[in-house]
């Protein structure tokens, strides 16, 4: 069995960890029949960071890897001659500086509540100056403090349509996200499952990589927002105990 899981809303929520994660962790962690990677459109740390936080808090994981947006992004980043980052100062480290005024790309990452009319302003000339943008992640929103608020993908389709471009996605729902995530598996053998809590990046888009995807409903989406999505999950579970418990029944670890 292959396994794409998503860490923030089904394994952990803010810096705590679900009581149900540790176990379910463990379990595939211990499985020689399951290949797993977990996956994060954080714009702000990389798959060995998310590693070694899990870790942190649970105890050694060797045999499951992870992958971020920035994962990704540093890779398609050094595809080009020059480029600037925009996004959290915690990122900046991930990516080399630029002193051009002419970039040929902008990597946007995200700027929480920081984001304002300059920002945006300084995306959009860059943009019509030639540069490509490049988005880290386009979530609509995201859940932060208890509330949801807009993300990063609000911001950057405002700018993309001011410009007339179509911003390349590097995160999730992106296919090439999904595909190397799904070669992090270790080539495990039999079905492959997404489980996330994200009816765009993760249901939809682990569909479009051909995955059994697996709606847990302890992130963001809750019941009114699955009922008025036209994405449809192929299943739905309320926590990582109910998601172990069929996989128990179907003997697939």
């Amino acid at each position: 069995m292959q396994l794409l899981i998503d860490i923030d809303g089904v394994l952990k929520k803010g810096d705590n960890i679900f009581p149900e994660a540790e176990g379910f962790l463990k379990k595939i962690n211990a499985s020689e029949k399951v290949g797993a990677c977990l996956l994060s459109n954080s714009t702000v740390f990389d798959g060995q960071t998310a590693i070694d936080f899990l870790q942190g808090k649970i105890g050694a994981l060797p045999n499951i890897s992870a992958i971020t947006a920035i994962d990704v992004a540093k890779a398609y980043a050094s595809t080009f001659k020059s480029y600037k980052f925009i996004g959290d100062k915690a990122a900046q480290p991930y990516f080399d500086s630029c002193s051009s005024d002419a970039p040929e790309a902008i990597i946007i990452g995200d700027l929480g509540l920081d984001w304002n009319a300059e920002i945006m302003n300084k995306i959009f000339r860059y943009a019509m100056n030639g540069a490509e943008l490049v988005a880290l992640q386009m979530n609509k929103y995201g859940v932060k403090q208890e509330d949801i608020q807009l993300d990063a993908g609000a911001y950057i389709s405002g700018i993309a349509y001011a410009c007339d471009q179509n911003p390349t996605l590097i995160g999730k729902p992106s296919q090439q996200f999904f595909k190397t995530s799904i070669e992090k598996t270790k080539k495990a053998e039999g079905p492959l499952f997404m489980i996330g809590d994200d009816l765009t990046g993760d249901i939809q888009g682990g569909q479009n990589a051909g995955a059994t995807a697996c709606l847990v409903m302890t992130g963001k989406t809750n019941e009114q927002i699955l009922n008025k999505s036209s994405v449809r999950p192929d299943l739905i579970f309320n926590n990582l105990d109910e998601l172990g418990q069929y996989f128990d029944e179907k003997e697939l670890w």
